[in-house]
């Protein structure tokens, strides 16, 4: 049986672009890390990366 993605993860992903896409067309990022991401939405950067 195939691993699947837990809903608690596809809930964040809506989040993450927002975010990153706000990164890119109000500031020019190109690049990120999880840290950074991690720091401007209030999550750990490891619960990023998961």
């Amino acid at each position: 049986m195939a691993n699947e993605t837990p809903n608690i993860v596809i809930g964040r992903l809506p989040i993450y672009l927002r975010e990153l896409t706000r990164m890119v067309n109000d500031e020019g990022k190109a690049t990120t890390s999880s840290h950074e991401l991690g720091q401007r939405l209030g999550i750990s950067s490891a619960q990023i990366r998961k």
